[in-house]
This record gives C-alpha cells, structure tokens and sequence, in this order.
C-alpha cells in the first residue's frame, strides 16, 4: 500500500441495505420514494431483498446517485428516521 486513502469519485452510484418491519414495507419503499425525489436524487433502484426467518423484517436495496458524500450521508440519515425501518446499512 502507498498509504493513499481510495478517493470516490462523485457523481456516484450510493448502495444503501435498508432493513424493515415487514409489515410497514409498503409505506416505507414510499417514503424512501418521497425522500430521494425531494432531494432531486436520479437513477434510483429499490427492490425488496429477504424476508427474515420469522417473517417480521424484510431487506430493500436502495441505490441511488449522489452528488457528494454529505448527500450521501443526509439521504442515510432520513431513511435511518423513518418509520419502520429498524436500521441501515
């Protein structure tokens, strides 16, 4: 290693793991919706992943283009707020 830190070049494709009550998936694949639309984020892809053995929480993958990090971040944090989502990744 040259002790270079790996520069992300931005715009950039952002990946999120957004994991749910699955009982409230539908509200929250529409808020996620609502969020990256008034943030004017493009190129957005959400599917549903894996239902959890028990069938209480479901996995969506989120990916979107981000202008920055710190857009990266905010989108992080508004989904990470909403309701039903347990966390992100």
């Amino acid at each position: 290693m040259d002790g270079k830190k790996a520069e992300i070049e931005f715009p950039h494709l952002w990946e999120y793991r957004v994991f749910s009550s699955a009982a409230g998936i539908d509200e929250v694949e529409k808020n996620i919706r609502r969020a990256v639309e008034e943030m004017k984020l493009s190129g957005m892809e959400l599917e549903r992943g894996a239902v959890s053995g028990n069938g209480s929480y479901r996995a969506l993958r989120l990916a979107v283009t981000v202008g920055s990090k710190d857009e990266a971040n905010a989108l992080g944090e508004r989904i990470r707020k909403l309701d039903g989502v347990r966390f992100i990744l």
